[in-house]
Formats: C-alpha cells, structure tokens, sequence
C-alpha cells in the first residue's frame, strides 16, 4: 500500500468518524455550549486590563456586558454537561469516537481567551523571560521585565517566581517564539494548542491502558477526555497540567510496551512540568516490568521483585530529572517555587480547615497563633499525604498499579497547601483505569458537577455578578440532578460490560477498539459500555 492510498483511507475513515459525530444531536449542542464559553471569556472576568478585546468590544467593562457574558457562560456550561451526560456510552446510545467529540467541541473555543482562568497569561510571560535570558525562578517573577508581558498577569502572580518545573517553563519559551513574541495570541491560542496536543496524546494512549486492566476503553475516553471540567478548564482554560497528564499517559503506554527506562524517563519529564507526576514511576515500573505470575515463585518473593523494581525505577526516574533540569539550565529555583500555590487562599481541605481554626483563634484574641495556624494544618495536611500514598502502594500497587497512581494523585490533590479545579483532572484522568463501577461512576459524575457550579460560581464573582453566579449555581445542581435521575436513576442496563463495569473476557481482544466504518457495522449502538 503506497503512502497515498493510506492517506485517503485515513482521510475516508476520519471524514466517516466526524459525520457520525455530527450526527449526533448532542455532539452538536455541545459545539453550542463551547461557543457560548468562548463568547462568555470575552468578559472582565479573566482578561487582562491591556486585552485587545477592551478595544474590540465596545462597553465590554459595563454591567450590561457583564451580565450577557454571565448569562451566556452560564447556558454553556449547563449545555455541555447535558450533552456530556448523553453522550455517556450505554445500550441504545449512538456509537460515537469520544476523540472526535472532543475536537469538535474545542473549535469554537480555539481563538477565545481563556476559560475561567488567567494562568496562560503567566505561561507567556515566563516564556518571554526565557527569551530575553532571564530567570523566572528569580525573586520579582515575570515582573523582572516590565511591559506588555508583565501587566497581563494578575498582580499576585506577578512578583513571585515561577511555580512550575523547568520542562514547563521551557515549553512555555517555545511557544513564545512559535508565536511571533506576540504576548495576546502566544498566552490563548498557543497555550491552548499545546493543551489540544496532549490530550491528543491522552485519548491516544487510554484505549490500550483499559484494555490492559480490562477496562471500557469508550468510558475511559468519555470520563477522561470529554469530561467538562477537561474542556472547560484543560483545554479552555489552557492549563499546562494537559502537558503533565500527557507524558504521564505517555510513560504508561510505553510501560504497557514493556520500555522501562523510556517510561522512567517521561516520568521524569512529567515531574519537570509538575511535581506530583513523581508517584507515576510504581505503575510504570509494574507494568514494564511485572512479577512473575502466582505458582512460579513465591507470595513473598513476587512482592520483593515488585519493590525492588519500583526502588530501580525512582533511581532511574530521579537521575533522568537532574539530567533534564541541568538540561534545561534554569537551576533548582522550582525547588522554593514549590510555595507559591499556597500563597493564595484555594478550596483545599488543609487550607479550609485552617482558616477556619484561625478565624475562631481571631474571635477569642489568640492572634499569635492564629497567624500560624494554617500553616499548621498544610504541613500536618502534607504529611498525612505522605503517609496516606504509603499505605496506597502497599494496599494496591502490588496487584493494581494503575489504581495506585490514581488513588495517590486523589490523596496529594486533597492533602495538598493549594486545590484548584483542574487539580482533580489529575486523577480523573486515570480513574476509569480503576474499579470503575456503577456507584463510582454516578458519585464521579457529581463531583464534576459541583466542581462546574464551583467554577461558575467564581466566575461571576469575578465578573461582578454574584446573584447571577448563586442562581446559576443552583441551576447547575439542579441540571445534574436531573441527567443523574435519567442517566442513573433507571434500572441498570443490560450490555457488554459486567457488574463492576469491567469488560468481559470475550471483549479484551486487540482489535476491540478498532473503527468500522458505517458500510461495515451491522449495528450501530454501542454494546461494550454500560457501567453497572
């Protein structure tokens, strides 16, 4: 087959994917419900004082403009995650590739400035440092060279020294200079590309990961990629966490391959855009290189292989990250950068509970050790963290590597100083890998509620709107409550999945996941995803 004749077959297979989407009635609300977003982030709420769209749109700053884009924002994000909860894979549902869902649910939002966030703004800014030879892990931040730059990140951000690894920061430089040095579409449309690219690199990967643990590979996809908080935070909001979760996945897949030192290596270059990709280095470890199977050798013996493999992966994984961040030639400044999230007041649990504490200290006129307090309670958070991942590798990593890691990433985003929403993308991303059952299915499917309604709520703060932002929460709940009555409230469905929502054995061939065209299919409605 010449190199022609397999571009038209994967032209005519990809064309075939993007009709049947589009055929799809809530594929195509949900395309409306990412216009509306990106219609809604053309607001006060997250732009810059020095954004282009303040001379594009007129009156962009009144209420009226406030309120339109609250109110816009608010009817997208109650359409995408009804179209999401449609489009979850049961009996009786169209057989619809959750990858193409994702593309087209990102092209309205491609030119738009980020979703409920301004952290690319800050992603540029170090980038244009780099450029310019100066260190952002330096005291004084992106605001060592003022400008442009400098005054589109939010004053908070912008005297303190970068928080991210040097591998992010690196990447960060890149699309600096892909994009021209141009600061507005350097900080949206190519931060949001390089986000599109590795979930790319995610939904590539999860297919043969599920099949591996015996997982649905169409509900791995559509819980972990076209999942709303994915869209609106990952890709909309253009996060570099997307480049994390992508070598992550990356370094799994290759361990899925049995690559151990090439899995270690991306493990380590995950842990140079975040920190907590460390904990990746058990499944990949596992999956490379597995124990013996039960009757060839010892209970005790297989679990001493298990952690004597684990102990050669970190090495390995924690020479290849001193390597890549002398490499990268930025110095260990990621090392105090490592407070900067815990600078600023989030939902964690730790930090929460703190202030509570603190307040309470406050009222009684203890103030000297209110002011230390939720210091207290992070570093107690921290090191119940530590202990908590612990008892997770020694409860699961032996015989289920990949609920580790998902089970871990849960525990340092919950025990962690900072909590923000795309945080729990961390785990989500993983999850459906795990004992991905009925029950944790529909509790799953709350939390991206809550945390929709969350986000929202913060938006219309932000945006001056607080009555909008209360009602819409209320009306966010409420919208979940009743997808989660038709989606779940029913008898379970009968179908190819079994009662913890693993697939049968009869199911876990390799080609179970392979795309017939529409000529081909003697049925389409789906028949392997129904979660029980």
């Amino acid at each position: 087959m010449t190199w022609g004749e397999l571009l038209r077959r994967r032209w005519a297979v990809l064309r075939a994917l993007v009709a049947d989407a589009w055929a799809v009635a809530s594929v195509r609300r949900g395309m409306v419900a990412s216009l509306l977003l990106a219609l809604g982030a053309i607001s006060p709420a997250y732009l810059p004082e020095n954004s282009p769209w303040y001379d594009i749109v007129p009156y962009l700053n009144t209420p009226p403009m406030r309120a339109l884009a609250t109110g816009l924002t608010l009817f997208g994000v109650i359409m995408l995650a009804d179209a999401w909860f449609q489009l979850r894979p049961r009996i009786g549902r169209p057989l619809v590739d959750m990858r193409v869902v994702v593309a087209l649910w990102t092209l309205p939002m491609l030119f738009a400035p980020p979703v409920f966030s301004d952290d690319s703004y800050a992603y540029a800014a170090e980038g244009w440092l780099i450029h310019n030879g100066v260190n952002p892990y330096n005291e004084g931040g992106v605001s060592q060279i003022p400008g442009v730059w400098a005054e589109q990140v939010i004053p908070i951000w912008r005297y303190t020294p970068a928080p991210y690894g040097p591998v992010a920061l690196q990447i960060n430089h890149l699309v600096v200079d892909l994009f021209g040095f141009n600061p507005y579409w350097s900080s949206t449309l190519g931060m949001r590309l390089l986000s599109m690219i590795s979930m790319v690199v995610v939904a590539a990967c999860l297919p043969a990961l599920a099949r591996r643990v015996g997982a649905d590979p169409r509900l791995a996809l559509w819980f972990a990629i076209a999942n709303p908080v994915v869209m609106i935070h990952v890709i909309g909001g253009a996060h570099n966490d997307a480049v994390m979760l992508a070598l992550l996945a990356l370094a799994l897949w290759m361990a899925n391959k049995g690559r151990f030192l090439v899995g270690c290596l991306l493990v380590a270059a995950a842990t140079a855009v975040k920190i907590p990709a460390i904990v990746g280095v058990v499944p990949v470890a596992l999956l490379a290189m597995p124990p013996q199977p039960a009757g060839r050798a010892s209970t005790l013996a297989r679990q001493w292989h298990s952690a004597l493999v684990v102990a050669v992966g970190t090495v390995a994984t924690v020479i290849a990250f001193v390597v890549i961040s002398l490499a990268c030639g930025l110095g260990w400044g990621w090392v105090q950068g490592l407070n900067v999230p815990g600078m600023v007041s989030t939902i964690a649990p730790t930090t929460m509970l703190g202030e509570i504490v603190q307040n309470a200290l406050n009222e009684l006129g203890y103030y000297d050790i209110a002011r230390r307090v939720v210091r207290i309670f992070r570093q107690v958070g921290m090191i119940i963290t530590v202990f908590g991942v612990l008892y997770l590798y020694f409860r699961h990593a032996y015989r289920r590597p990949i609920d580790f890691l998902a089970y871990a990433l849960v525990a340092i985003t919950m025990g962690g100083p900072a909590l923000h929403p795309w945080y729990l993308t961390w785990w989500g991303t993983f999850l459906p890998l795990t004992h991905f059952s009925r029950r944790v299915v529909r509790l799953s499917c709350w939390g991206v509620i809550i945390v929709l309604a969350f986000s929202f709520l913060q938006y219309a703060d932000r945006n001056s709107q607080g009555i909008i932002g209360m009602v819409g929460m209320l009306a966010i709940v409420w919208a979940g409550w009743a997808n989660d009555r038709l989606a779940f409230g029913g008898p379970p469905n009968g179908g190819g999945a079994g009662p913890s929502g693993r697939l049968r054995p009869e199911e876990l061939r390799p080609d179970a996941f392979r795309y017939e065209p529409p000529s081909r299919r003697p049925d389409r409605r789906l028949v392997t995803g129904s979660t029980r």
